[in-house]
């Protein structure tokens, strides 16, 4: 069978677009990330700069979620623990922008998957890796991490690269980094040695799962003032690595926090209850008015 050329041109197009959609779901560290935004739109070198255009803009305008992974993870591993949730909170949010006439049509969410920039083992030899990440070191909440700065400071030019984002998703010290990276976006200064370096806008949410705040009194002011994006905070009933304690700071840091407690251990948790309360917060932060008088009444209370 023989092309024209133009149906041999259309048809590369469509393969590079095809492959710009693959690239979306690629795990990789905030650190390797390089290069063009848009790789494979550059093997198209004939494609009409329209199309281009128009391509990159629908990219830009898709409502954007970062996942922040937990320590000794990955941005893949979190993927895989959270994948169950997507479609929801998918729904969720493209119901509220379509009710949002100020806000640009969009057809899906995109999730991102950074992994950390640190070797979770602290003896890990140069050159070797087990694909276990961290965004820093620290053996308890209560600790100083070590690392962390550069990791809240290389996650702000990720959010410059790939953003805006409506809000982050976390887990345990991902949560942490979340709540952070939300109070600095809000303050608009730096803290220490958290430099605040970006056009960013404060996020519309974060869900913090198993989130604590960091209790060395070096990080004091990122949580004074209290921190006023919205925090949907899951607690763990018998979680052994968090204290209790840290995630009430987590919670009294912020002037509106919505608190689901689970039974179980330091994990995501995949339940239709989480799930559902997931959905009135956000539905709630974009104020779609639905009638859930009472749901709440069984989640704050701690």
């Amino acid at each position: 069978m023989q092309y024209t050329l133009e149906e041999g041109q259309a048809y590369i197009c469509f393969i590079s677009w095809m492959l710009l959609r693959l690239e979306r779901t690629k795990d990789s560290t905030i650190e390797s990330i390089s290069g063009s935004k848009y790789p494979y739109l550059s093997i198209c070198p004939f494609i009409n700069m329209d199309l281009k255009s128009t391509a990159q803009s629908a990219m830009l305008s898709r409502p954007k979620i970062l996942m922040l992974h937990g320590h000794a993870q990955s941005g893949h591993m979190l993927q895989c623990k959270t994948e169950y949730l997507k479609p929801r909170v998918t729904d969720t949010i493209l119901n509220a922008l379509h009710q949002d006439p100020s806000s640009d049509p969009a057809d899906m969410v995109e999730f991102y998957y950074p992994s950390g920039r640190w070797p979770a083992k602290r003896d890990q030899l140069p050159g070797e890796s087990n694909h276990l990440w961290a965004w820093g070191q620290a053996d308890n909440p209560d600790d100083y991490a070590c690392g962390l700065e550069q990791s809240v400071n290389d996650t702000f030019r990720y959010l410059e690269r790939n953003g805006p984002f409506l809000g982050i998703i976390g887990f345990s010290m991902g949560a942490a980094m979340g709540v952070i990276i939300a109070s600095l976006l809000e303050k608009r200064h730096s803290i220490g040695d958290f430099k605040f370096d970006t056009d960013h806008p404060p996020l519309k949410f974060v869900v913090a799962v198993c989130g604590f705040t960091f209790g060395d009194p070096i990080y004091n002011d990122l949580y004074s003032p209290k921190i006023e994006t919205p925090i949907f905070l899951a607690i763990a009933s018998i979680d052994t690595m968090i204290a209790e304690s840290a995630s009430l700071r987590l919670r009294d840091s912020s002037t509106n926090t919505a608190v689901y407690i689970f039974q179980g251990a330091h994990y995501v948790p995949r339940d239709e209850l989480l799930l559902e309360a997931l959905v009135h917060f956000i539905e709630d932060v974009f104020s779609i008015k639905e009638d859930h008088e009472g749901d709440w009444e069984d989640y704050e209370d701690y």
